[in-house]
């Protein structure tokens, strides 16, 4: 008898009904505090007793809505990923979309009883906290610690290396939205290269410290969300009304913020995000955030350190005001379906390279002249 679970950390569906060898499955909707702008790209469950079979499993219901207008997240570019073992994964290789109808059909064959299914590869908490005691182990100096509580009372945890003093600081927030788990493993690529023994590690730690934060909401990554937090708030909105009741793991982000910018150090947030698979890279901010730091010539440093070669949108306002003052903010959107440079689909190894790179291009962008 074939079965579906999602009774894991970060599992998501919102119902299902089996008939013969054929699944129907309705990701769940993710609502804000008001009960719309509504998000189902998120799921993340398993199989049992499928082995052998030639198995259909139907995603319905496959609409968003954003600024209460309708969106939508899958199409006929998607293909959600598989893995035996939750450790080595795939992507279904066939694929129907129905446009009409909002669904997407994906076949196989499971060569094990269990078969775990996801949107893009997971990556969940346990994965982190594996990664940072490695690195405590490996980097005495690696400071790791928590920026406060979520909402549930739950770490919010932080990376940061670098000399003391160096010349500028660079503070890279990853995973604010739930499902964005190539920003995790984009955050696990750039530690590891800042952590290891390369010169040019030490090279780019000698004139930044870095301070990263791989998962800033943490409830919402256990819990199986797509872009809130437990209370239906979107941490990466509305920095200038932010509380530490309604938002605490955006309000704990901006303290420690304002703790470099007291400190005199000059400073530029990258916030990275996942694209859904059917939109591509591009990089948002102001021209110049900071002194001597170009958006456009990072942009260049990092088309040509990763597979990123998206357009650089500049705006005349700054993304992010805040303490009375305007943010020096960079948003990154980083593909998580087909990639033209690559010409396959992005993979977590792929994410993980891109933090390396990342951690090269800001070394370009805020040190070395264009």
């Amino acid at each position: 008898m074939i079965e579906v679970d999602w009774s894991i950390e970060s599992g998501s569906l919102t119902m299902y009904d089996v008939s013969e060898n054929t699944i129907r499955l309705v990701p769940r909707r993710d609502y804000d505090w008001e009960g719309r702008n509504w998000t189902a790209i998120w799921c993340y469950f398993c199989v049992r007793g499928a082995r052998g079979k030639e198995l259909t499993l139907k995603f319905l219901d496959l609409t968003d809505e954003w600024n209460r207008k309708p969106s939508f997240s899958w199409g006929p570019n998607t293909r959600p990923v598989y893995s035996y073992d939750q450790q080595t994964w795939r992507r279904f290789e066939h694929i129907e979309y129905a446009p009409r109808s909002r669904t997407l059909i994906a076949r196989c064959r499971p060569e094990s009883d269990t078969l775990w299914a996801a949107y893009i590869e997971p990556y969940p908490t346990a994965r982190l906290q594996r990664f940072l005691e490695d690195l405590r182990a490996r980097r005495a100096d690696a400071q790791i610690g928590s920026l406060g509580a979520s909402v549930n009372g739950r770490a919010i945890p932080f990376v940061y290396l670098g000399s003391q003093p160096s010349r500028r600081h660079a503070i890279v927030v990853c995973r604010q939205h739930p499902w964005e788990t190539g920003t995790s493993f984009a955050a696990e690529g750039l530690i590891e290269f800042l952590a290891s023994n390369a010169p040019e590690a030490q090279e780019v730690l000698d004139q930044i410290a870095f301070t990263v934060i791989p998962i800033a909401n943490p409830d919402g990554v256990i819990g199986g969300g797509t872009r809130y937090n437990a209370l239906g708030y979107d941490p990466n909105r509305n920095y200038d009304s932010v509380s530490i009741e309604t938002c605490p793991e955006t309000y704990h982000l901006l303290r420690m913020v304002e703790s470099v910018a007291q400190s005199g150090q000059p400073f530029v947030i990258f916030n990275l995000h996942n694209n859904n698979q059917e939109t591509g890279d591009y990089i948002v901010g102001d021209h110049q955030p900071l002194a001597g730091f170009s958006i456009e010539h990072f942009g260049d440093a990092l088309a040509r350190h990763t597979f990123f070669r998206g357009p650089v949108r500049l705006r005349p306002e700054p993304i992010v005001s805040v303490f009375g003052r305007p943010l020096p903010m960079v948003l990154l959107e980083l593909r998580t379906g087909y990639d033209p440079t690559l010409g396959r689909y992005v993979t977590y190894h792929d994410q993980k390279a891109y933090g390396a790179g990342l951690a090269r291009a800001i070394y370009r962008a805020m040190v070395s002249s264009p």
